[in-house]
């Protein structure tokens, strides 16, 4: 999730891509490219 609740970030480990998902409306509203199987995500916030 993004750090204001905004938007969820999924991995779809079958379909090779990662999908955005806005949390008011639950609508998928974009998919990332991730390369071969995503499996996991990690959320950093740099200085």
């Amino acid at each position: 999730m993004q750090p204001d609740g905004a938007r969820a970030y999924v991995a779809t480990g079958g379909a090779n891509y990662v999908t955005v998902i806005d949390l008011k409306t639950l609508e998928v509203v974009g998919k990332i490219n991730a390369g071969g199987g995503p499996d996991g995500l990690a959320w950093s916030v740099l200085p």
